[in-house]
């Protein structure tokens, strides 16, 4: 994908999803931003940063997205706004020391408790959020279809506070045809 994204001159958006060494990924997210915090990682972290360095381009590094919705499918999506904050600087600060022209992209799913994961203005370059279009979730949570200017908006108004640019990170559409369509 980077080779095709050089041919084509795009600009490289690569998302680091900092799961655990447990044998089940989903286990040991209460010890992983220690982990990260101790080293454990470093190996990963200069890997990762080393590939996207020889990216010719402009690139782009999202790292731990989704953090505020802890539902368990992501062992860095916790109650532990604090951890998750250490975590994200540590990996920002070791990825600029072997990547320099990295862009950072702190990117929230966009819950009302986004806020208190926010790592501050020094490590976030741009903001990613995800925008999902579920007919049948607007059904049950809405009373009907929503728009994307809804579903975005709302997104959008959370972070807008933070004065950085703001990109969809993110797109799914599940609905009949012309849901998708609109």
């Amino acid at each position: 994908k980077m080779r095709l994204a050089e041919k084509k001159a795009q600009t490289l958006m690569v998302t680091v999803e900092p799961y655990t060494k447990a044998a089940n990924w989903r286990d040991g997210g209460d010890h992983l931003f220690a982990d990260i915090l101790s080293g454990q990682f470093d190996t990963q972290i200069a890997a990762v940063c080393s590939a996207v360095a020889d990216f010719p381009g402009d690139y782009w590094v999202r790292w731990g997205h989704e953090m505020e919705d802890p539902t368990g499918r992501y062992p860095w999506a916790r109650r532990d706004s604090r951890g998750y904050i250490a975590a994200y600087r540590y990996f920002v600060e070791a990825c600029r020391e072997i990547a320099p022209r990295a862009r950072f992209i702190w990117s929230p799913k966009g819950e009302r408790s986004l806020t208190e994961y926010y790592p501050g203005d020094t490590y976030v370059d741009m903001i990613g959020v995800s925008v999902w279009g579920l007919e049948t979730s607007d059904r049950a949570w809405y009373g009907g279809p929503r728009t994307f200017a809804e579903a975005f908006g709302e997104k959008y108004h959370r972070v807008e506070k933070f004065d950085k640019p703001v990109i969809i990170a993110e797109l799914g559409v599940a609905g009949q045809a012309d849901y998708r369509q609109n």
